[in-house]
């Protein structure tokens, strides 16, 4: 698949927008893939947190993305624009049938998308009133990302480059952003198992007025046939002891062969 990058709100982190490659906005998930929900408990089985719906066509094109906040009440949908060469150009958020956000990529000879503009509307589309972000992408040999430079205009603006590496199978190791206005750098690392999911993130900011250093792991107890893991259970690393945080579900509809 093209590396194409996506940008979207609620799928991992509340309503932080930031970049996501495919493979990321997939979960890794494997096989031709009609469509997954992915259902986040702050207390399993009874509290949850939030629920995301990922739907693809034959193709593995994303058709449509629905994300729902319990804490928050806020329910989003995300449509997707394809051009003739199947290249995702655009997407945008809606709110109801508010538009709250819109993406929209630019594509390098190579096919890969080397910048790309994010539009935020405060109150709806089409209000005047929007903040915009452009990121400019830099890839490596292996078609990976391996810069991002951000640039804000309008309100708040903070500047930032964020880097990349991966190990020989292509999975991410480190994730380094730099803030030039926040006078901040934050690192991020990455390990995995043997069936390539992620076991371990170790985020650190030595800058922030208290030094920041959050590591969590997390465990798996069930998978499909075609591999993908069912359920997730994350910990938290705190004074060397293991504090249980969120279980995810995931239920993974393939399409009929």
């Amino acid at each position: 698949m093209r590396a194409i990058v996506f940008i979207i709100s609620v799928f991992i982190s509340g309503n932080a927008f930031c970049q996501y490659l495919p493979a990321d906005m997939r979960q890794e998930l494997k096989g031709n893939i009609s469509h997954a929900t992915t259902t986040v408990y702050y207390q399993y089985p009874d509290g949850i947190e939030r629920q995301d719906i990922v739907v693809f066509d034959k193709q593995g094109h994303f058709t449509k993305a629905m994300f729902y906040d319990t804490a928050k009440k806020i329910s989003s949908d995300v449509t997707f624009q394809f051009d003739k060469s199947n290249r995702l150009i655009s997407f945008k958020q809606y709110h109801g049938k508010i538009m709250e956000a819109k993406t929209v990529n630019y594509y390098n000879a190579l096919d890969q998308v080397n910048v790309q503009y994010l539009y935020l509307y405060q109150g709806g589309y089409p209000n005047s009133r929007f903040r915009l972000t452009k990121y400019f992408f830099t890839y490596n040999k292996a078609n990976q990302v391996i810069k991002i430079y951000a640039d804000q205009y309008g309100v708040d603006i903070r500047p930032y480059n964020q880097y990349f590496t991966y190990n020989a199978s292509g999975q991410k190791l480190t994730n380094f952003k730099e803030a030039y206005a926040l006078n901040s750098a934050q690192n991020r690392t990455y390990a995995y198992n043997k069936n390539g999911d992620l076991i371990q993130t170790i985020s650190t900011d030595p800058d922030a007025p208290i030094h920041l250093s959050d590591t969590v792991k997390y465990e798996y107890t069930g998978y499909d046939k075609a591999g993908n893991w069912l359920k997730k259970q994350d910990f938290h690393i705190s004074a060397g002891k293991k504090e249980p945080g969120d279980i995810t579900i995931r239920k993974v509809v393939y399409f009929k062969k």
